[in-house]
């Protein structure tokens, strides 16, 4: 699908084909070091400090592309039945908290499944030059994290 077919009203955010934005190196940076900092092998156990980092950059980003696009009065979220289940996923997940052994880790993977899905849905807003950038920053961390775990 061509960025043409794509309806504007389906942007979360500006863009910019011509610049990506420094949103977009963020998100990217983020997401090639989380691939580093998360090797389930290593069994690490600064695991939970290394996420919580991984989803505080990933919050602060999303609520500053959400808080640049509103000033700019150019917000627009998608309308469709993915991004209705992407946001009523995190709903359910707290709501699993009322069966749970452990109320707060359904708390817990609820927050994080609502900072994964609005990142999620900040990206589907990004324009293909935008999209391009963020896959080579996950390409790097992808191939960073496989020179790791070839090494141990």
């Amino acid at each position: 699908m061509t960025s043409g077919a794509r309806s504007g009203s389906m942007r979360p955010m500006p863009t910019n084909s011509s610049s990506p934005g420094p949103w977009v190196h963020g998100v990217g940076v983020t997401l090639a070091l989380t691939q580093v900092l998360f090797l389930p092998s290593a069994h690490s156990p600064f695991r939970i400090v290394k996420e919580a980092w991984a989803l505080s950059t990933l919050s602060v980003l999303v609520a500053v592309v959400c808080l640049v696009a509103a000033r700019r009065n150019t917000l627009r979220l998608p309308h469709s039945g993915l991004a209705a289940a992407l946001l009523g996923l995190p709903l359910l997940t707290a709501l699993s908290g009322l069966w749970a052994t452990d109320p707060r880790r359904a708390v817990f993977g609820a927050a994080t499944t609502a900072v994964w899905s609005a990142a999620a849905i900040v990206v589907s807003g990004f324009s293909d030059a935008q999209r391009r950038v963020l896959t080579l920053w996950v390409a790097a961390g992808a191939a960073l994290s496989s020179l790791v775990l070839i090494g141990q």
